[in-house]
């Protein structure tokens, strides 16, 4: 996923994104420079949009469900975001199930320490 590194803590970045902010690990970039961000699927949290609540601005995204897929004791989510953008997450299967179905509009979110910060 493209962005631009909006500013720098340390080896912490925020990056502006078309989904919104997303802070990551980052070594060698710089305020302004064109950078990827690559997210851990396996740690990408999926839950269902609770539209009262307002959705997080750093490290979220809400999306539509588009495709779900079973490989073994795992399970892959393909999500598009309202920006655009194709986010896969991975779970651990579940014996209660998916809880999920394509169509459906869920929220994505994860930690800093899921994201890298890449140069371009």
């Amino acid at each position: 996923m493209p962005g631009r590194v909006a500013t720098l803590d340390h080896d912490l970045a925020s990056v502006a994104a078309k989904s919104g902010v997303i802070r990551g690990a980052t070594r060698g970039c710089r305020v302004g420079g064109d950078v990827s961000l690559s997210i851990r699927p396996e740690c990408i949290s999926l839950s269902p949009d609770d539209q009262a609540t307002p959705a997080p601005t750093v490290n979220a995204m809400l999306g539509t469900l588009q495709d779900i897929v079973f490989i073994g004791s795992r399970v892959v989510y393909l999500v598009e975001a309202e920006s655009g953008d194709l986010m896969t997450c991975q779970t651990a299967r579940s014996s209660s199930g998916i809880g999920f179905e394509v169509g459906t509009r869920v929220r994505l979110g994860w930690n800093d320490d899921a994201v890298v910060v890449l140069r371009r």
